[in-house]
């Protein structure tokens, strides 16, 4: 079996090296980085004189039920490194397909997998921006540089973070995230009924124009919160994101020393690289077959 898997290992490297979008080294570096995968796929160390035991339970018991729990253990016995392979790599295809799936999601923020100094490694949230894309619709906002904006949740605690700036005005005249209530803006801004026009500045100084005033009037400063480990931070559900003791408490980010820009009309896309993501899950589908073909060879 160990000579059936180092010629798949083979295969899938050279298929991957004639793909049309060629494989890097570092790449076939990371989707082999998966938690327990490099050696899951291994059905040695199986201890045989336990195993034949188990056999023999399975033959000789007085009785069925013993017979079938003896039959089901020398079944895990033969078959659990490769079952756990099967369960890390369908862990791993779940979250290529959840990024495939969001790759058209304002603002969202794709898996990746990261290693510690002690060489384990995890699934994180990558946080790199995504490409900013112009809709010309004035209350939605982009971030361009670091920092999320701050949002009201019932949810987390009360407040939540997001790179998500599709903002809109509830009938109360508050700034939210979402259609309806919605999530509220934090510092609260709140655009008089009678606007006919709301500006906002890189700095994120909201003004507004109302009907037959001269001129515009200041309603209200966006404030951006960063984090030291924003790789810490723990997805509440969406685009939305809690503060942890991995990633520190937030911090206000300077909107006036330009490493940060609030941009008017634009919405941050998906960081997600779809041809990337692509060649993971052709890589983990057939991975998955010659696992499955190693549990065939097992019996």
């Amino acid at each position: 079996m160990r000579k059936f898997l180092l010629l798949v290992a083979i295969c899938l490297f050279d298929w991957g090296c004639q793909s049309n979008q060629y494989v890097t080294r570092d790449e076939l570096r990371d989707l082999f980085a998966i938690a327990g995968m490099d050696s899951a796929v291994s059905n040695a160390g199986v201890d045989q004189a336990k195993l034949a035991a188990m056999v023999q339970e399975a033959m000789a018991a007085p009785n069925p039920d013993q017979r079938a729990a003896g039959a089901l253990a020398a079944a895990d016995a033969k078959t659990s490194k490769l079952a756990d392979a099967l369960a890390a790599i369908d862990r791993a295809m779940a979250i290529c397909q959840i990024n495939i799936a969001n790759a058209g999601t304002t603002a969202y923020k794709c898996s990746r997998v990261v290693s510690n100094p002690a060489g384990a490694v995890a699934f994180r949230m990558d946080f790199t921006q995504g490409s900013l894309e112009n809709t010309g619709r004035p209350m939605d906002l982009a971030i361009q540089g670091e920092g999320f904006f701050k949002v009201r949740t019932l949810e987390g605690g009360g407040f939540a973070y997001t790179r998500n700036g599709n903002f809109f005005i509830n009938k109360v005249g508050d700034i939210v995230l979402g259609q309806g209530d919605g999530y509220a803006l934090l510092p609260r801004i709140t655009v008089p009924a009678n606007t006919t026009e709301v500006t906002i500045s890189q700095d994120g100084r909201v003004e507004v124009q109302t009907a037959g005033a001269a001129s515009r009037k200041h309603v209200g400063q966006i404030a951006l919160a960063r984090f030291l480990n924003p790789d810490g931070l723990a997805l509440l559900g969406g685009s939305l994101f809690i503060e942890t003791n991995d990633s520190g408490p937030p911090r206000e980010v300077n909107l006036r020393n330009g490493d940060s820009f609030v941009l008017q009309g634009i919405l941050e896309g998906s960081n997600v690289d779809l041809g990337r993501e692509r060649i993971r899950m052709k890589f983990l589908q057939n991975w998955r077959e010659a696992v499955m073909k190693a549990v065939d060879a097992s019996k």
